[in-house]
């Protein structure tokens, strides 16, 4: 579970100060007992950004290489889209 967890009205009244602790850790705002949305620093999204770029290169690799790993690769990009 994470570990900033905090109501959107008191994320309304905190806007600045949230901001200022997504720097450290990811901040998940819940709205009627759901998490509705994270805020993550600049870096951290980047970083996701990153990854999945890489991940797609990979599976892109594996394709390409002549392996059986086709099906997976078909399902894998699809749920890379999907997310």
């Amino acid at each position: 579970m994470p570990d900033v967890i905090v109501p959107i009205t008191k994320a309304r009244a905190n806007l600045s100060g949230l901001v200022d602790r997504a720097q450290e850790e990811p901040v998940f705002i819940v709205r009627r007992s759901s998490v509705d949305a994270v805020m993550l620093s600049t870096t951290a999204y980047e970083n996701l950004l990153d990854r999945l770029e890489y991940l797609s290169d990979s599976l892109d690799a594996l394709t390409t290489d002549g392996s059986d790993a086709e099906p997976f690769v078909r399902e894998s990009k699809r749920e890379l889209a999907s997310a």
